[in-house]
């Protein structure tokens, strides 16, 4: 394996586009590695079934499409792509790690097939649903540790019951740094979590009391999940040698089952029994078995561990094939025995003598366990000697060979035992120079991780200076603008001036306008006054008639009554009850109609008032448009005065906009003064680092020295270490585990570069803030002159308001005369119903013919009707009084309009005169404002030609700065790479020192075996 991973270290080559692959082909490389390779599809790798890492951080990838030709892939490293949504997956059978971090995932899903999946990164995401993780469910699934931070998780009870069911959940990462989660910004949300899931060791990094908890998952590393075992093993002989736990030491044993069954079995067994030839051929096997052995050791690491293997099986078979052996030999011994009772009593009875102690030492042995070691066996062997001397020649030379065989074996297998316990012994010093060698990797690690900071710190200065140019060159735009900004004010300014004129203008006009329509006004109300003696004189005619129809309604009755008295003689005699309810009903009936005839009356005495009333609100609502307008003219007057101290308060403004860029300049000299202050700062740290790291060199170099001594007094040991291939080949995937460390170190300098680039767009983002707000300013300066546009605009709204109302006056007239028009049909519609109302009388007296004592009642109404005639003739008289009163009126408010055209034309006067005044006025102040103007722009040029020079020569400050600053980047990233390269050789360093340490182990193992031999 050593001279494999020495061929895989040669073949490793550098790609231009960045990626890292094995040999030239990367067809038959079990690692590749596409960082920041501008790859935009799985399906253009060349992967393959033996492909187990495979690293495309920082790419273009959209889609999981195209694994399955890599079944066997362990390790899938896709963070910093354009992934958005997790499928594909099922797979992946062995796939142990997975980094999604930095995608546009927003919802897990797709992992129901990764059951040896032991660890995922879905940080830096946008996820909101987790209910993916319940398909996890079971002891099945492997899943160990799951980083979450910085998504959109905002429901930790989603959150508990989806990683509930995740029996084998140890960590749990939610927030980190400034990384987080909504939900975790909820109060109580570590208590619930650490509730809801009580197999978490750790959430957030913190264990359950609080305190900080390493997140160690040796899955992370590539190429060690093949000795996760051993590190294991080892780790657990370093606490047994510590503390000497039996227990402990019970599960360090190698198991061999077959060897214990065997020997169990010839413990248990009679010693008495004869050897057949089987074992001598045995011996001979044993004695061929170890020269195999032998020449195992010799061929190899690999060859070596499976010889030792082969000779522990050939150890089981042959003690099983001596103890069938045995109990064969038992039952001849007893038919020769039988035979020769006669002849050697006495013999038989000192072989049983001898025979009892055996058996009790034997059982004593079984008590004591496989730990006697060889003086049991040499025991057992010398009795079982003196046994078969006694019973004769041939029984005690097939029971010497016997006893031979068993003690040879007894005695291998003792020997086996001490090799086991001395591989176990260098096993734990294995692990122990394990844990050094971890030790300096992580003193290595410390010192790389502080090489890092201080790039980062310098590339962080870097980028404050490259964020202050930035800013000096927004401030030099910005005062640039300014100037443009003063000078489109000044230009605005002229602009409202001629607009102030033009609206005077207009107003000029809208005056004249409003006379006209004043005169217009007064004859539409002339016209509705006549309109309305005209149908107050209608309402008289109608009076009039309706009283004629009364009258003429009297005189029917009254020869109605007379026809009825003569027809009364043959009809319905008087006080009968068909007579009586004719005439109820008529009378009902008659009642009825008066009732409503009345009601009609009243309610157009009603309206009439109601048009009078809204004939008056008229004539008010025109005063006060007319009061209103003259408000309107002194508002704008005052409105013109206050806009022209808005303009001389813009121009102090833009005097302090002035002031504010030559402070600005003032402050970008001072920034680059600490700007240099910092850099030297910057070249001091890194003086001081370097010192730092020359000081650790010389440290190792000491302890390197110190290995030495150790390595020329191990020299002695090589021949036993043959035997350790296990151990070393543990030691190799520890190397190749550093090798996978380093890939780790490339891929967190290369999320570092996606941080700092991270960075770069947060910087534009806050530029293109600048500019917003620059906008914003511009829109609001926008706005302002909209607003005077809107204010100029209010003028002509009024004037469309009083063309409106001249149009509701119009609309108001037509009213009036679709109400006369509807007045005039509604009498037409009430002579009609006289017209009904005289036809059902008719049939009324061809009914009531019977009628005659109720005439007293008849005519008693007839009289209120006569009455209720009179009331509406007193009412229309009343009316007619009303109308004169209202004439007058009418004539009283000529004379007011009158008596206001006069005030109108008098205040016009007024305004005239203002106007010529405020027009002088504007000359002058438009006179003044070119001779402002005029020094504000040459004192504007000076300053611009000024700014001009100051912004030249700070920009070449700028490009001098930034020039030095890329240079000192270049340079610490060339001190970066030296660094990264001496780590690399002092790394190969130790390692070749490992090998040699490994080779003296192996030598100091076989002198410890030839001694213990001797």
């Amino acid at each position: 394996r050593t001279q494999q991973s020495k061929r895989q270290q040669q073949e490793v080559v550098k790609r231009p586009g960045g990626a890292r692959g094995f040999k030239a082909d990367p067809t038959e490389a079990s690692e590749l590695s596409y960082i920041d390779c501008g790859v935009g599809r799985l399906l253009d790798l060349p992967l393959h079934d033996r492909l187990s890492v495979l690293n495309c951080h920082c790419n273009r990838i959209e889609a999981l499409a195209g694994l399955d030709r890599a079944p066997n892939l362990r390790h899938l490293d896709l963070s910093s792509n354009r992934i958005s949504r997790i499928s594909g997956l099922d797979c992946l059978a062995s796939l142990r790690t997975l980094n999604l971090a930095g995608n546009r995932l927003a919802k897990v899903e797709g992992l129901a097939g990764l059951k040896s999946l032991v660890r995922i990164n879905l940080s830096y995401n946008a996820i909101r649903d987790v209910t993916g993780f319940a398909e996890m469910r079971g002891p099945a699934y492997r899943l160990t540790c799951i980083e979450l931070h910085g998504n959109q998780i905002r429901a930790v009870s989603q959150l508990t019951k989806s990683l509930r069911q995740c029996r084998n959940l140890r960590h749990l990462t939610l927030s980190l740094a400034s990384a987080d989660n909504p939900a975790c910004r909820q109060r109580d949300y570590r208590r619930q979590l650490l509730a809801g899931l009580p197999q978490l060791d750790s959430l957030d990094q913190l264990d359950r009391q609080g305190d900080r908890a390493a997140v160690e998952v040796l899955a992370d590393v590539p190429g060690l999940e093949e000795f996760l075992e051993f590190l294991g093993s080892s780790s657990a002989a370093t606490d047994a040698g510590g503390g000497g736990n039996e227990d402990e030491s019970k599960s360090r044993r190698l198991p061999t089952p077959k060897i214990d069954a065997a020997y169990k079995r010839f413990r248990s067994r009679r010693p008495a029994g004869d050897l057949d030839d089987d074992g001598v051929d045995d011996n001979h096997g044993a004695d061929a078995d170890e020269r195999r052995s032998g020449e195992g050791d010799e061929a190899g690491k690999a060859d070596g561990e499976k010889a030792y293997r082969e000779r522990l099986e050939q150890l089981e078979r042959r003690l099983e094939q001596l103890a069938e052996g045995g109990a064969a030999s038992r039952a001849e011994q007893e038919e020769d025995n039988k035979q020769v009772e006669a002849k050697s009593a006495r013999g038989q009875q000192k072989s049983t003598k001898h025979r009892q102690p055996q058996g009790d030492s034997a059982t004593k042995k079984d008590d004591k366990g496989g730990s006697s070691g060889s003086g049991a066996a040499t025991a057992s062997a010398t009795a079982g000697a003196v046994n078969l001397a006694v019973t004769g020649q041939p029984a005690a030379a097939q029971k010497r060979g016997e006893s031979l065989t068993y003690g040879e074996l007894l005695r291998e297998l003792d020997l086996e035992r001490e090799r086991r316990w001395k591989s176990e012994a260098a096993c734990r010093r294995l692990a122990e120079h394990a844990q050094l060698l971890q030790a300096q990797s992580r003193e290595d690690a410390a010192v790389r991780a502080a090489a890092v900071d201080a790039a980062e710190k310098l590339k962080s200065t870097a980028a404050d200076e490259r964020e202050m140019r930035e800013s000096a060159e927004a401030r030099a735009a910005k005062a640039e603008a300014d100037g443009a900004a003063a000078e489109s004010a000044r230009v605005e300014a002229e602009r409202r001036v001629e607009e102030m004129r033009a609206g005077l203008e207009r107003l000029r006009r809208a005056a004249s306008g409003e006379e006209r329509r004043r005169a217009q006004s007064a004859a539409e109300a002339e016209k509705r006054a006549a309109r309305a003696e005209v149908e107050a004189a209608t309402q008289r005619d109608q009076a009039e008639r309706l009283g004629e129809s009364l009258r003429q309604a009297e005189h029917l009755l009254a020869e109605r009554e007379r026809d009825f008295q003569r027809q009364l003689a043959g009809c319905y005699r008087m006080g009968s009850p068909e007579l009586e309810s004719l005439v109820a009903k008529e009378a009902d009936r008659e009642r009825r109609c008066a009732a409503q005839a009345i009601r009609r009356l009243e309610e157009r005495l009603a309206e009439a008032g109601e048009r009078y009333r809204a004939l008056e609100d008229e004539f008010r609502l025109a005063l006060r448009l007319q009061a209103q307008s003259e408000e309107q003219l002194k508002r704008q007057a005052a409105e013109a005065t206050e806009e022209a101290a808005g303009l001389r308060e813009l121009y102090q403004a833009a005097r302090g906009r002035e002031a504010e860029r030559e402070k600005l300049l003032a402050e970008l000299s001072q920034l680059a003064k600490e700007q240099k202050i910092k850099l030297e700062t910057a070249a001091k740290t890194r003086q001081e680092e370097i010192k730092a790291q020359k000081a650790r060199d010389q440290k190792q170099e000491e302890q390197l020295e110190d290995a030495r001594r150790r390595l020329t007094d191990m020299e002695s040991l090589r021949k036993e270490n043959k035997r350790l291939t296990a151990q070393l080949a543990a030691q190799d995937s520890l190397i190749e585990g550093l090798r996978a460390e380093k890939r780790l170190w490339a891929d967190e300098l290369a999320q570092q570069g996606s941080a700092l680039a991270q960075d770069r767009g947060r910087l534009e983002s806050r530029v293109e803030l600048l500019q917003s707000e620059v906008a914003s300013l511009k829109r609001q300066l926008e706005q302002e002159t909209d607003a005077l546009r809107i204010k100029t605009k209010v003028a002509e709204d009024l004037l469309d308001t009083v063309r409106k109302l001249k149009d509701s006056l119009a609309e108001k007239d037509a009213a009036v005369k679709r109400v006369q028009e509807e007045g005039i049909e509604r009498t037409r519609q009430l002579e009609e119903q006289l017209q009904l109302e005289t036809e059902s009388r008719r049939d009324a007296e061809d009914q009531v013919k019977a009628l005659t004592e109720r005439k007293d009642e008849l005519k008693q109404q007839v009289e209120e009707l006569t009455d209720r005639c009179q009331r509406a003739e007193r009412n229309a008289a009343q009316l007619t009084s009303r109308w004169r009163d209202k004439s007058d009126q009418i004539s009283r408010m000529e004379a007011q309009v009158e008596q206001l055209r006069s005030e109108f034309e008098r205040r016009e006067a007024e305004l005239r005169a203002e106007r010529d005044k405020s027009a002088a006025a504007a000359t002058a102040a438009t006179e003044q404002l070119r001779t402002a103007d005029d020094a504000f722009r040459a004192q504007l040029d000076a300053q611009q030609t000024g700014h001009r020079r100051q912004v030249e020569q700070l920009e070449r400050q700028l490009t001098k700065a930034r020039s030095d600053a890329d240079s000192r980047v270049a340079e610490v990233e060339e001190e970066m790479r030296q660094l990264l390269k001496d780590t690399e050789a002092q790394k190969q360093r130790l390692e070749a020192k490992v090998r040699q340490l490994t080779s003296a182990f192996n030598q100091v193992a076989q002198d410890l075996a030839e001694s213990a031999l001797r």
